[in-house]
């Protein structure tokens, strides 16, 4: 890019960055391995993140990333050509389609672009500009027939100035030469941090001042990682406005975006001829100290918690997690013989790339985030003078599509939920008018933590400390006001489970992770679907009970807030199901009914114990072992007409005996009241407050009709979880 396009962005890393500062990191990290310059934790993170992407990985790769080894293997150069297939170059053109520059950009998903904020300041000049593929020599030296494709920022895009990042749709369709958007790929962009080190090298792929795709290999030394960036030497190859970096491992580790370049006395950019540069002059002229690129990390998170729902965001997390690969081919697919209602056969449905729209009077296109299912309706009823197509087609494009006469059945969808995470204020302790402080955990090692560090997940109206080795929540907090007027706040509205999550007559709610925790510490909505239908994916914050307030807007958000999977734990459907006889949901239903007050305060979890039963399961398309809950317990709180504060705890077992585990578990399925010092005592990990203690009515409750039993789990000599 021309110098005037760059000016903003680099003075703002030249004030992070003086000359002087790259002068002391360069000699603070020359002859020094990566394992001399950080600490051991890192060195750990590193070779967690070396396992995550290589399945069996050489002595050389984990020696490398020690600094003890700066051999490579040659599966390296193999790799090298994959990821350089979903690099492209940018054609920056004005609003008459005049090409006024150039850059670089990457593919993140199957449809979505990643560049800089500088290269897309806005939606028009996304707009009018193009990504262009295949802009490279081949074998022989000789240029290879490219591809160009369209921008369609009015489908999705998203930019941020101070991260420096900017992410839109490619157009599908090309608009010149012979490939696919498919057949690119994409460069996964993953949140954990870990992926390099100070000292290491890192490699970028690029298109300097437009020129065809050229690597700057193993020839950028890290040196600093703060908390939005990283900087790295360029002595003989500086970066590309918009380019990928790369550890030796080809995961991404940041966007290039800025660098710091040579001077003279009256502070002018030099060009390496060693002359003053001008506006004119091209950013790959200039006499670069060092460059700096945001960490992917960063753009992930920020993505996630402030994009608007839509079918791009869903697609861009699936990238990002791995739940759909590069390798994966989109553009074709088959459906196994669907069976209707009525017993009629429905021939095998073959899945194409669409070129243009196909929608009739008879037929529509419908766009969804992730799995589809078909209902069948009685085709002998249809009309025999009405279009017929022999073969529906399932269009895959920005998102997976259908075009069908049949009608669509049901779909597997994200609900409504409100992205904006920092109007969320989580459990009130005030909410009864009396002091209500949440329990405390005892050892914080295992919980999860937000960027903050805090490990109080707030949510609206509750509030969750997720257990990070388990995977599933520690306990939960809840307001809950079940007085009409918070109920249905706004007239002439509606309030149905549907509604509440934009979700239609027939479709099923998909569990989404929550950005602000590690996707590691949470159990995916892949796990619950690819669990043999073992388990039922159970609000452990009933959604009911936190779908209140003062507007429409905020039932909403609390209602979509529940389908967290921060909020899901793994219960059998004859524990959690009301509608089964299931214990644990027809207790909540009793709550509401048997409430003496209409607000109330609860606490709940599973309780997470060392001998809890293995579950091996898939989670983010990996092997995982699960240990599943036997036991859920429950703490309501409530004040009477008088203002006695009152508190009643229980204690439920769930069967698992139907539980396909590698070993037979017999548990005998028994719920049962238990005193809250007792719950404690079980729980081991947390300290209920005094407040709750002092209000504990498990002494004076009536046991008929049900008698009051001892409980099965009654040795905990390995501590807690």
């Amino acid at each position: 890019m021309k110098c005037k396009h760059i000016q903003e962005v680099v003075e703002s890393t030249q004030a992070t960055y003086s000359a002087k500062d790259i002068k002391a990191l360069k000699k603070q990290v020359k002859g020094k391995r990566p394992d001399e310059l950080v600490s051991e934790q890192r060195i750990e993170m590193r070779g967690a993140r070396l396992e995550e992407i290589e399945s069996t990985f050489s002595s050389a790769a984990k020696e490398r990333i020690l600094g003890l080894n700066d051999l490579v293997d040659v599966n390296f150069l193999i790799r090298a050509s994959k990821a350089a297939k979903a690099v492209g170059k940018i054609i920056i053109r004005d609003q008459n389609f005049r090409e006024i520059g150039s850059a670089t950009g990457f593919k993140v998903s199957p449809t979505l672009l990643l560049t800089n904020h500088h290269v897309f300041p806005d939606l028009a000049t996304a707009k009018t500009s193009l990504i262009e593929f295949d802009f490279e020599l081949d074998q022989q030296g000789n240029p290879k027939s490219t591809t160009r494709f369209k921008l369609q920022p009015d489908v999705f895009f998203m930019n941020n100035q101070e991260l420096d990042y900017a992410l839109v749709v490619i157009d599908t369709r090309p608009t010149f030469g012979p490939g696919q958007l498919s057949d690119y790929g994409f460069l996964r962009l993953n949140n954990k941090v870990g992926k390099i080190n100070t000292g290491e090298f890192a490699t970028i792929i690029q298109h300097p001042a437009g020129q065809p795709k050229q690597i700057a290999l193993r020839d950028n030394k890290v040196l600093q990682i703060d908390e939005k960036q990283l900087l790295y030497e360029s002595d003989t190859a500086q970066g590309s406005s918009g380019a990928p970096v790369f550890n030796d491992s080809w995961q991404v580790v940041a966007l290039h975006h800025s660098g710091i370049p040579k001077k003279d006395e009256n502070n002018n950019w030099l060009l390496k001829t060693g002359e003053p540069a001008t506006p004119f002059d091209d950013d790959f002229d200039i006499d670069w100290i060092a460059n700096a690129g945001i960490r992917a990390s960063r753009i992930v998170n920020h993505v996630l918690q402030n994009a608007s729902a839509n079918t791009s965001k869903e697609e861009f997390f699936q990238a990002s997690s791995g739940a759909i690969l590069a390798s994966t081919p989109p553009a074709t697919t088959t459906l196994p013989q669907l069976a209707s209602s009525n017993g009629h056969q429905v021939s095998q449905v073959h899945h194409q790339a669409p070129t243009t729209d196909s929608d009739t009077p008879n037929e529509k296109t419908l766009y969804v985030p992730v799995k589809i299912s078909l209902a069948i309706g009685d085709i002998a009823s249809q009309s025999p003078t009405s279009p017929q197509k022999a073969k529906p087609e399932l269009t895959v494009a920005s998102a997976p599509s259908i075009t069908s006469a049949f009608s669509i059945g049901s779909v597997e969808k994200m609900p409504f939920r409100d992205q904006n995470y920092e109007n969320r204020k989580g459990y009130d302790s005030n909410f009864l008018g009396v002091e209500i402080p949440m329990p405390k955990p005892i050892n914080k090692r295992n919980l999860s933590k937000m960027e903050d560090g805090e490990v109080v997940i707030p949510y609206e109206h509750f509030s969750i400390i997720n257990n990070k080795k388990r995977k599933l929540a520690l306990f939960t907090a809840s307001n809950v006001d079940a007085s009409p007027a918070k109920k249905q706040p706004e007239a002439g509205k509606i309030y149905t489970r549907a509604a509440l999550g934009d979700m239609g007559p027939n479709d099923r709610e998909t569990w989404f992770v929550d950005p602000r925790i590690p996707l590691e510490d949470q159990l995916s909505d892949q796990f619950y679907n690819r669990d043999r239908t073992a388990f039922d994916k159970g609000h452990i914050i009933r959604r009911e009970d936190v779908n209140w307030g003062d507007s429409y807007a905020e039932v909403k958000k609390a209602n979509g807030d529940t389908f967290h999977i921060t909020n899901c734990s793994p219960q059998v459907k004859g524990f959690n199901r009301s509608n089964t006889r299931g214990i644990w949901g027809r207790m909540e239903n009793d709550i509401l009914k048997q409430a003496r007050a209409e607000k109330y305060c609860i606490f709940s979890g599973p309780l997470l114990l060392d001998t809890d039963p293995v579950f091996k399961g898939i989670n983010n398309r990996e092997n995982i072992d699960v240990q599943i809950p036997t036991a859920y317990w429950k703490v309501i709180i409530t004040q009477t007409p008088e203002g006695e504060t009152q508190a009643f705890g229980f204690l439920l077992t769930q069967s698992l005996e139907k539980v396909e585990f590698e070993f037979e578990v017999n548990e005998e399925f028994i719920p049962y009241r238990i005193s809250i010092q007792e719950l404690e005592n079980r729980t081991i990990n947390i300290n209920f407050p005094r407040v709750i203690k002092e209000a504990d009515q498990f002494a004076v409750l009536a046991t008929e009709p049900q008698q009051v039993v001892e409980h099965p789990l009654v040795a905990m000599a390995n501590g807690p979880c």
